[in-house]
């Protein structure tokens, strides 16, 4: 930005002023090895000789939620499918949030489909929220080019 003095340019989409998120990193690493991620698990691995992804712990989430809706009542983005910490950790983390008074949306990222379990329990845990399911993928069939009217 003060290079070229262009505000906008430094934005992450284009109406981010009029509707801005807040991004909340989940974990450092990943399970996944999508090839564009600098945060996948083989980035990880070769960068930071992390072999495991590191969950932030439930408990400081929430405080985060809480610290967050203080100064802005923007989307909260959880960056980092939750379900990378297992069942209780996702249990745990929604058991904080329903108990929390939320008036943010919050945004959830998912790696692969959840099952219903999981839209029960976010459901139940989360007033208004989103998911975004990314369209990266760590499968090599996914990623492989394919041609145009043939299936394999």
């Amino acid at each position: 930005m003060f290079k070229y003095w262009h505000f906008r340019d430094m934005l992450p989409y284009r109406e981010w002023v009029d509707y801005p998120n807040i991004m909340l990193l989940t974990v450092r690493g990943c399970t996944q090895g999508c090839l564009l991620c600098g945060g996948s698990r083989g980035a990880y691995a070769l960068n930071c000789q992390r072999q495991h992804v590191a969950m932030r712990s439930p408990a400081k989430l929430v405080e985060d939620v809480k610290f967050i809706q203080r100064f802005s009542r923007a989307p909260i983005f959880f960056i980092g499918d939750i379900r990378q910490g297992g069942g209780p950790y996702v249990h745990d983390l929604f058991d904080r949030l329903s108990r929390t008074r939320l008036c943010n949306d919050l945004v959830f990222e998912l790696f692969q489909k959840a099952d219903a379990d999981f839209f029960a329990r976010l459901h139940h845990a989360v007033p208004h929220y989103s998911l975004e399911i990314t369209l990266e993928s760590s499968n090599e069939g996914t990623r492989r080019p394919r041609e145009w009217g043939r299936e394999d």
